[in-house]
């Protein structure tokens, strides 16, 4: 009996607070921030008016920032709704809340080097559009990501990518035109890693913007890695590719076949 009677008299201590509909704002409030008193969340964002004005958002309005992600969920990715340079990736790329990347982190490690069958380390690197990209955000899709490790000055570096880009029908070192078509139509995932620019130094930002004006793919993230990222892979040679599944565990290193395999 005591049950029952639970949800009945919270409405009516909320009616009797002038909340009609629960939400933390009084009547006056809701009037003052042009809200609708019989609904909890009124822009539809995901977020109750009265937690919006304790975050600063405002109630009326489901992307306060303008960034075109609406509050809630900035607030589930770990962004900053009052912020409009706080967004998703420019680029498009997927996002996974920090609590899933997390997790997966910890399932993960250790890291003390890059190792086939064995979680690989969580990078956060520089896009060609200048944002910090979480290489965590690209697991759990259900996709092969495939890491071309590449270096500005490298000859057979800028070859597969003109090759990756261009719609002709001959393979590049083994890998066949289906690998190509998988990574435009989405079926994996392709991630180009630059090492070092021109002059043999770690590759910075203007680097991946560089290549990414020579080698434009959208379907294909630039990122800038230093010194410690070409240490962690123990890379041999440019340029290398290596397989991660959608946990980010290393599937296969330097092996062609594999990376086929996995377009198909």
């Amino acid at each position: 009996m005591r049950g029952s009677l639970l949800v009945p008299l919270v409405v009516l201590m909320a009616a009797c607070s002038g909340d009609g509909d629960g939400d933390g704002l009084s009547g006056a409030d809701e009037k003052y921030w042009g809200t609708d008193p019989k609904v909890a969340d009124s822009d539809g964002d995901g977020l109750a008016d009265g937690d919006e004005v304790e975050l600063g958002t405002h109630p009326a309005y489901a992307d306060t920032d303008g960034d075109g992600m609406v509050d809630g969920e900035e607030i589930t990715f770990g962004l900053d709704p009052n912020d409009p340079d706080s967004k998703p990736y420019e680029g498009g790329w997927p996002m996974l809340t920090p609590g899933e990347k997390d997790a997966l982190q910890d399932a993960n490690g250790p890291f003390p080097g890059a190792e086939v069958d064995k979680g690989f380390k969580r990078w956060k690197l520089v896009d060609q559009f200048g944002d910090r990209v979480d290489l965590y955000d690209f697991a759990k899709s259900g996709r092969t990501i495939i890491v071309d490790v590449s270096a500005e000055w490298c000859g057979p570096c800028n070859a597969m990518a003109e090759w990756l880009e261009s719609d002709d029908d001959q393979s590049f070192n083994g890998l066949t035109p289906a690998v190509r078509d998988a990574v435009n139509n989405g079926d994996v995932i392709w991630l180009t890693v630059l090492g070092q620019d021109n002059s043999y130094a770690p590759a910075s930002a203007q680097t991946v913007k560089s290549w990414y004006r020579e080698y434009k793919n959208p379907n294909v993230p630039v990122l800038a890695a230093g010194e410690s990222f070409v240490e962690y892979i123990d890379l041999g040679f440019w340029p290398t590719m290596f397989t991660l599944d959608e946990n980010m565990v290393m599937t296969s290193y330097d092996d062609y076949a594999a990376v086929v395999d996995a377009c198909d």
